[in-house]
């Protein structure tokens, strides 16, 4: 029996590649589009669901479609960063659900090339973007960075 590596979930072609193309193995790389949600309206607390959620499913999904000959030996829950792509005249409208409006500007395909190909992982998928708009209003006026943390930390803590 054959294994996969190592799978790593941080969810268009011309971004990476698809989720179809990492999960019937055709390639290695990262996966920006085929599996995002959006989190806008969501409490931390239905984010988190939402989110463990949906890493559930892929881990199920690869399961699925990759039974007898692989399993799923190791994932990792991470963060990573995006940015509002520019035009011309000043920036394209940013979409959380978009990665054409999104500059990775070596966010998550640095973090891809530099560090997961590099340690063997078998691919990347993209859950989230976590923008100011999508932060629920709070008195410590959390930021998108520190958001994004306390929702890695919690999925972390709930798959450990």
């Amino acid at each position: 029996m054959e294994n996969i590596s190592k799978m790593c979930f941080k969810a268009a072609k011309h971004f990476g590649c698809t989720y179809n193309e990492l999960i019937q193995r055709k390639t290695k790389s990262y996966c920006l589009k085929d599996r995002l949600k959006s989190l806008y309206s969501l409490s931390f607390e239905e984010a988190t669901t939402d989110l463990q959620c949906q890493i559930k499913n892929i881990l199920d999904d690869i399961d699925e479609k990759m039974k007898p000959n692989f399993c799923i030996e190791k994932f990792t829950v991470g963060k990573s960063f995006v940015r509002q792509r520019r035009k011309k005249k000043g920036y394209v409208e940013f979409d959380d659900l978009n990665p054409h409006t999104w500059k990775l500007d070596n966010g998550v395909n640095g973090r891809w090339r530099k560090y997961y190909n590099v340690l063997s992982y078998d691919g990347l998928v993209v859950l989230c973007v976590t923008p100011r708009t999508v932060i629920p209003a709070n008195q410590m006026h959390i930021g998108p960075q520190d958001y994004a943390l306390a929702l890695e930390q919690r999925l972390i803590q709930n798959f450990v």
